[in-house]
C-alpha cells in the first residue's frame, strides 16, 4: 500500500478563525508540519506540504482541501489541517490501519440522519478520491466547507465509516489521544499552559 499525508497552507487566503489561531499560536503551522513529517516517516507514508492552490477554486480557504483528490498514484490519502499537533507518545499510531473517512463530530446536515465528519482530518481511498474528484465541483461554493464535502460523500460514496475519535480531538486532551486539533470558535480561549500536546512540542 502506498499512502500519502498531505497538508495545505495558503497564507494569503485563510479563514477568519484560522487567522485568529495563527495570531495566538504563531508557531502552529510549522510545528504541525514538523509533526506530520515525522509521523509519516514513522509509519512508512509519504508526506507533502502544499503552499499554493492548484486551481482557482482552491484559492478559496474552504476549498484548499480538495487538493487531496488529485493524488491518483496513492492507495490512501490523509488530509490534515495545519492547526493539528500529534501526541509525541503516539507517533507510531498508524491511522492507515483503520477504516473510516473521518471522526464523527455529532453535527448534522439539514436532517438528523446526516451525522457528519470534521473535515480537518480525512482519510480517503483511491476509489473515494476518484469519485469525489468527479463530483465535488457540483457542490462548490466559496463559503462551503465541511457541509459540501460531507454531502458529496453521502450522495455519491455512501454511508460514512468513522475513524477512532483519538485521531481528531478538539476538547479536553488527555494522554490517550493521537491528534490534537486546535479547532473551532473556542480556539482563542484555549489554556496552553495546561495543554498536554502543545507543551510536548514547545519545551
Amino acid at each position: 500500500m502506498k499512502n500519502l499525508i498531505i497538508q495545505t497552507y495558503y497564507k494569503d487566503n485563510i479563514k477568519r478563525n484560522t487567522v485568529n489561531t495563527y495570531k495566538q499560536f504563531p508557531k502552529l503551522e510549522k510545528l504541525s508540519k514538523k509533526c506530520f513529517e515525522l509521523y509519516a516517516k514513522n509509519i512508512g507514508a509519504d508526506y507533502e506540504f502544499c503552499e499554493k492552490p492548484e486551481t482557482a477554486k482552491q484559492a478559496s480557504a474552504h476549498w484548499l482541501r480538495m487538493v487531496m483528490f488529485n493524488r491518483p498514484k496513492y492507495d490512501n490519502v490523509l488530509y490534515v489541517d495545519c492547526d493539528i499537533l500529534i501526541n509525541r507518545s503516539r507517533l507510531t499510531d498508524d491511522i492507515f490501519k483503520h477504516e473510516g473517512v473521518g471522526v464523527n463530530k455529532i453535527h448534522f446536515y439539514n436532517y438528523s440522519k446526516y451525522s457528519i465528519f470534521n473535515a480537518g482530518v480525512t482519510k480517503w481511498t483511491r476509489k473515494e478520491c476518484e469519485i469525489m474528484k468527479e463530483k465535488i465541483d457540483d457542490y462548490y461554493h466559496p463559503t462551503h466547507n465541511q457541509d459540501a464535502i460531507n454531502r458529496c460523500y453521502l450522495d455519491n460514496v455512501g454511508p460514512i465509516k468513522w475513524l477512532p475519535y483519538r485521531f481528531n480531538v478538539t476538547h479536553k486532551p488527555t494522554t490517550d489521544i493521537t491528534f490534537r486539533h486546535y479547532a473551532g470558535s473556542h480556539k482563542e480561549k484555549q489554556n496552553l499552559k495546561r495543554d498536554i500536546v502543545w507543551n510536548q512540542w514547545n519545551k
